[in-house]
């Protein structure tokens, strides 16, 4: 038994209960005719949506971040351990699963405290589904999952973050799956995939600085502006070599010395 499938079972026990409440909060604030309304608005990005009015798992913190009205005081876009910062990370992680990116150990943390956390602030606590498996070299961490005793994201500064703050640089590079970039770059060819992306600018005022962000986060962010660009409409992507883009930055982390430090302990 491996995380990536802890993950799988972990969404496949939950992911429903948590679209059903989402379109529930939106019909009792909106009426039911949000979807069409939606629909019409956005369709052009999400059109599975408005040929099955299916709320996927993908347009969760799409929803959260257009309504925030609609979840009350749930959502706080620039706080910690909020209800976007939360999907989002259950969305990058099924992403990773999907795609069979690097999905380890503090990957099904994170999946797993988020969604505890998801149901958490939306009401539904007692609803979600633990996962508990048998014997093997998983029983140290299905033991975690079970006692509610795993490493707890809120610590975090930013609801772009995938990785405990503290956690520091990895000996080994790969282990926490980022992708390392010169550029800050949207692209809609990185949709879905459920990337997050390290970026150390090589010119201008931040050169030498290195910023972390979850692609599909920043995307859901920033498409509707994108869409206005012509750069945009020819080539499906927006990128810079010496900045991040202001519209999102409360969204980006900046890696600073002390975030770097490994810690050994």
């Amino acid at each position: 038994i491996t995380e990536r499938s802890i993950g799988y079972q972990l969404l496949d026990s939950n992911i429903e209960a948590l679209r059903e409440l989402v379109d529930k909060i939106l019909t009792n604030s909106k009426g039911p005719q949000w979807k069409m309304a939606f629909a019409k608005r956005k369709g052009k990005y999400y059109p599975q949506f408005v040929e099955t009015e299916n709320i996927d798992y993908n347009l969760i913190p799409v929803l959260v971040n257009d309504y925030p009205n609609s979840f009350n005081d749930r959502i706080a876009l620039r706080g910690d351990d909020n209800l976007l910062f939360l999907t989002s990370v259950v969305r990058d992680c099924r992403n990773k699963i999907a795609h069979h990116a690097e999905f380890n150990e503090e990957s099904l943390i994170e999946l797993t405290d988020s969604l505890r956390k998801a149901f958490e602030i939306l009401g539904i606590g007692s609803n979600y589904n633990e996962v508990a498996f048998g014997s093997n070299q998983n029983d140290r961490l299905t033991e975690d999952i079970a006692k509610g005793t795993m490493t707890n994201v809120s610590s975090r500064k930013s609801p772009s973050l995938l990785i405990d703050e503290n956690s520091g640089e990895p000996d080994h590079l790969d282990s926490k799956n980022w992708v390392y970039l010169n550029n800050f770059i949207i692209s809609e060819g990185k949709k879905g995939l459920g990337q997050t992306i390290c970026v150390e600018f090589q010119r201008g005022a931040n050169k030498g600085k290195r910023f972390l962000y979850s692609h599909d986060l920043i995307y859901d962010l920033s498409i509707e502006h994108l869409e206005t660009l012509d750069s945009w409409q020819k080539y499906r992507f927006n990128t810079s070599s010496t900045s991040i883009r202001k519209d999102v930055r409360d969204f980006v982390k900046e890696l600073k010395n002390e975030d770097d430090k490994i810690n050994m302990n």
